[in-house]
């Protein structure tokens, strides 16, 4: 607590207190050591009653205001800034803490504040609780102390008069008033603000930053075209484009055109940007965040050369903005740089560079744009026009600097399954070439081991075959789902994987071969069957399997379709059936004891055996109608796949029935 008096206090800091005990804490705590190095007080204004939060101020000061809480955030400020005494005053937020504040011990402790009459800070706002989105807004939280100044706005409160020279400090408080836990306590916030917002712009018609303010929250809530109401309004006032103000018109416009963007009206969004980047009124930030969106719009309304034409545009005013960095940021009030200028949208900006020579075909200038990509940054973003990447690969030689980008989108979430979908539409030449440059990734990732397996049955490659058969020693199952050109390569080369699956126990390979008999129509499994039974006894349980597997395939595909010109018919049928119930039976037998087919020990067996036994019993009461039909019956409860087959039996026998 501070022993400053009255006449020799340097700064005042005003801080809100509501009911946040854990956040309040760290407020005091990272403001002590100003408050220790200048003369200085610290004002509270309690806005709830919280006796907790009320017992952590009182650790740090006796300059507690009781404010009956009005929804009006400036009066509350105000009620703490009439007590105010020093020549600056400084205000802050309960749930807002400092990283860092020695940058304004510095500013006040070597005079520096003698140069100016107002300062900044950053505040950093996060979108969530993990830390990792946030955007960075300056805001003017320090000013010279005069009779005229106070706050005004209920609500996003403002120091009023502001006059210049402002310093801008890169000291920020963290502040996570905006990282809610659901969508709808986001929801809540967002249009209890704009009610307070709106009733601020009646009573003020030429409240602007309540404006601006406003446009915020509706973006927030996909308030699309209440958005673009306001913004339309702020964009067309001239006195909006007085100095103070035009910070507010530059992010009204940027926001229009996002909004109608995010609404799909790329011909409005394209119409609105190209009439205000000629606007010369507008900032530099404007015409930065409005260069960039451009391309995408352009992109959308497949005009690839008037795409390529602002991406060079933004690429200029970027370097323009960076020469300027500091004066840019401190006119950003809402922090769009933090949403524009960062790494992983200039990397969504080289894609649709890459995709818009793509389309013209201009296949070195699309590689230079593919170089410029970090694509560290990209395991997401990538997917948005990995078929560029595709089409790309597949037209030029390939270089070393494709393989980190392929396999950073193998690795990347949720996008195998797209990578699969995109080679399968490869063909011929342009399917081996990809496929040839996945073989170049040096990983032993199991994906990119599997593309590595089809480039080499694809180009005849026999020896890589089988050097990467002997590096999968961990057998994974996903290894054997690729697509069917996969087995047929494994066919025409006659690979025996016996030796690569001697080490696999029994009870694995019959779930891995199921697996695959049920995944694949009866064709490709044909191709698996050749491939995996190589080298097996006819005697071999692993055989016997396989068999059961085919033989089933083959009768639920073929021989149960009554407009097939193969259709067996019921007797035929019925001996199929038992046919396979009999392979499955022995199967039984040789992994389980006997034992295991008497009273109730039978339920413990799999769907797939305990059908087999109760065909086999049904067979060998044929000749008893009632006993037949009533085994059948419960085989086809035992095991669903053989339903129909099992039901049309039954329909045949009820027809014999009804004609004796």
């Amino acid at each position: 607590m501070g022993t400053n008096t009255k006449k020799d206090i340097l700064l005042t800091i005003t801080m809100l207190v509501s009911n946040r005990p854990d956040t309040t804490e760290k407020c005091l705590a990272s403001m002590q050591p100003l408050l220790n190095a200048i003369p200085s007080e610290l004002i509270v204004v309690d806005t709830a009653g919280n006796e907790e939060c009320m017992e952590i101020v009182k650790k740090y000061t006796d300059k507690i205001v009781h404010f009956k809480w009005n929804n009006d955030f400036a009066a509350a400020r105000n009620a703490g800034l009439r007590k105010a005494k020093g020549q600056w005053v400084m205000y802050i937020d309960d749930d807002e803490w400092f990283e860092d504040i020695s940058e304004i011990v510095n500013f006040f402790t070597t005079g520096k504040y003698k140069e100016y009459v107002t300062a900044a800070y950053v505040t950093r706002n996060y979108t969530d609780h993990t830390g990792k989105g946030y955007n960075d807004r300056n805001a003017v939280r320090l000013t010279k102390l005069t009779p005229e100044t106070e706050f005004k706005g209920r609500i996003h409160e403002q120091l009023d008069p502001l006059y210049e020279p402002t310093y801008y400090a890169k000291a920020f408080v963290h502040h996570y008033g905006y990282a809610f836990e659901s969508q709808e306590e986001l929801y809540e916030h967002s249009w209890r603000n704009i009610n307070l917002l709106t009733e601020a712009r009646l009573a003020e018609k030429d409240n602007w930053m309540a404006g601006a303010h406003l446009i915020q929250e509706y973006h927030a809530v996909k308030e699309y075209f209440s958005l673009i109401a306001v913004a339309k309004e702020l964009r067309t006032a001239n006195d909006c484009f007085i100095y103070g103000r035009n910070d507010f018109t530059s992010y009204a416009t940027v926001m229009e055109m996002q909004a109608y963007i995010d609404l799909k009206r790329y011909g409005e969004a394209y119409a609105l940007g190209k009439e205000m980047l000629k606007e010369s009124r507008l900032l530099l930030n404007a015409h930065v965040f409005l260069s960039y969106l451009m391309p995408e719009v352009c992109l959308k309304c497949s005009d690839y050369k008037e795409a390529l034409e602002y991406c060079k545009l933004f690429w200029e005013y970027y370097e323009k903005w960076k020469e300027n960095e500091n004066e840019c940021c401190a006119r950003d009030p809402f922090g769009l740089r933090t949403r524009y200028l960062n790494e992983p949208e200039f990397a969504l900006l080289h894609m649709i560079e890459i995709h818009a020579y793509v389309e013209d075909k201009e296949w070195d200038k699309a590689v230079e744009a593919f170089q410029q990509i970090k694509w560290a940054f990209t395991q997401v973003t990538i997917s948005n026009t990995f078929s560029d990447l595709i089409r790309l690969i597949a037209n030029t030689e390939y270089e070393d600097k494709y393989a980190e980008a392929l396999e950073v989108f193998i690795r990347g979430d949720g996008t195998r399954q797209y990578l699969e979908e995109l080679i399968s539409q490869q063909k011929g030449e342009e399917k081996q070439k990809v496929l040839f440059c996945i073989s170049q990734v040096p990983s032993t990732d199991l994906d990119i081991m599997r593309y590595k397996m089809q480039y080499a049955l694809l180009s005849g490659d026999r020896q890589m075959a089988e050097s990467l058969l002997t590096q999968w020693k961990d057998l994974n199952y996903s290894m054997f789902f690729p697509d069917k050109e996969y087995w047929k390569g494994l066919r025409n080369m006659r690979i025996n994987l016996t030796p690569w699956l001697s080490d696999v126990g029994i009870h694995d390979w019959i779930t891995l071969t199921e697996a695959l008999f049920d995944q694949f129509p009866n064709e490709d499994c044909e191709n698996i069957f050749q491939v995996l039974s190589q080298g097996m006894g006819q005697t071999d349980i692993r055989m016997m399997h396989l068999i059961g597997l085919q033989l089933e395939k083959r009768l639920l595909e073929n021989n149960m379709n009554l407009e097939n010109p193969d259709y067996l018919g019921m007797e035929e049928i019925w001996k199929e059936l038992y046919r396979i119930a009999s392979l499955w039976v022995s199967c039984a037998a040789m992994l389980y004891q006997d034992t295991v087919f008497q009273g109730e020990l039978q339920s413990a067996l799999p769907p797939r055996y305990r059908f087999a036994w109760l065909i086999f019993q049904a067979n060998a009461v044929k000749e008893d109608i009632r006993s037949f039909v009533r085994k059948v019956a419960e085989a086809a409860k035992a095991y669903l796949t053989m339903d129909e087959v099992c039901r049309y039996i039954l329909r045949c026998c009820k027809a014999e029935a009804e004609e004796v």
